[in-house]
């Protein structure tokens, strides 16, 4: 339930707030100022964006953009600046079943080819990411 606008070779996927059911609503990300302006776009904040592909990381666990959105995760956890506390009481806020804490962890612990799509290991890297993210 989204739009898609394709420029060059870049596909920018559009959220409405009215269609869109996303595990961290968009009237949300904007009204708690869940984002960064960057280049003068608001872009949603790692733990907001973390959530979000979680989300559809769990809807397409088997397919090739599941694989993708894995390796996104991955490299969010690794090289964003994830604030635990912000990442735990958003997962309070939105994941009251959870699902998405779920698909993160089993990201983590699950994924081979993910970390060598990043040039990461996961004996040492996905060792890492579990410690780093053990009170999930």
């Amino acid at each position: 339930m989204k739009f898609e606008a394709i420029i060059g070779e870049v596909e920018v996927d559009i959220y409405t707030p009215f269609v869109s059911r996303l595990v961290v609503p968009c009237l949300d990300i904007f009204n708690k100022k869940l984002y960064a302006s960057i280049e003068r776009f608001k872009v949603a904040t790692p733990e907001a964006l973390l959530l979000l592909k979680a989300q559809a990381a769990q809807q397409r666990w088997h397919s090739e953009k599941g694989v993708k959105d894995r390796t996104d995760i991955i490299s969010l956890l690794k090289h964003a600046d994830i604030k635990h506390n912000t990442l735990n009481q958003m997962l309070q806020d939105y994941d009251k079943q959870d699902t998405i804490r779920n698909t993160i962890k089993r990201t983590i612990t699950e994924s081979r080819t993910e970390y060598k799509y990043l040039r990461l290991t996961y004996e040492k890297d996905g060792v890492q990411l579990r410690k780093t993210f053990k009170n999930l």
